[in-house]
């Protein structure tokens, strides 16, 4: 969420890292975003004057398409998960959206907002405490799906 409350998609919190310009996306404004322009990564250059879009223009782009969008909460600030709530609510999308995030307190706090939400705790690594935390959140009824031979439940199970 930018620093006038717009939420946008974008991959990292730094913009430097794809878009023209410098900054952590919840100390820009939208207006300061959208000045700036995708200019690196894999094939930027094939799309000059590429623009970041807000969550409500690619809810608007999943809906038009009849798609399930499937949204990565990258914010570490969870007093603004309410806010994140309600445009989910707005657009009738508490049960369709999935919900995914590394930042465990985000989908706590979504979680005490409406334990119903479709959410996913993503991490790094699979280990005992991982698994316990997203256990304890209720956040995964399966936690791996594994290849045959690669992980067995024995493995995955804490301990």
């Amino acid at each position: 969420m930018t620093r006038d409350g717009v939420w946008v998609i974008m991959h990292d919190p730094d913009v430097s890292t794809i878009y023209s310009g410098t900054g952590d996306v919840k100390e820009l404004s939208f207006d300061e975003i959208e000045r700036m322009h995708v200019a690196r990564g894999s094939n930027a250059d094939k799309f000059p004057g590429l623009k970041a879009c807000t969550l409500q223009e690619y809810i608007d782009i999943c809906k038009k398409y009849n798609c399930h969008p499937i949204i990565e909460i990258k914010d570490p600030r969870k007093d603004k998960m309410q806010d994140f709530y309600n445009v989910l609510l707005k657009n009738d999308l508490l049960k369709d959206a999935v919900i995914i995030s590394f930042i465990l307190d985000d989908l706590k706090e979504l979680h005490d907002i409406d334990p119903t939400l479709n959410m996913w705790y993503l991490v790094n690594y699979l280990d005992n405490k991982n698994i316990k935390d997203a256990r304890y959140a209720r956040f995964m009824t399966t936690v791996l799906k594994p290849p045959a031979g690669r992980l067995t439940t024995e493995k995955c199970s804490p301990q």
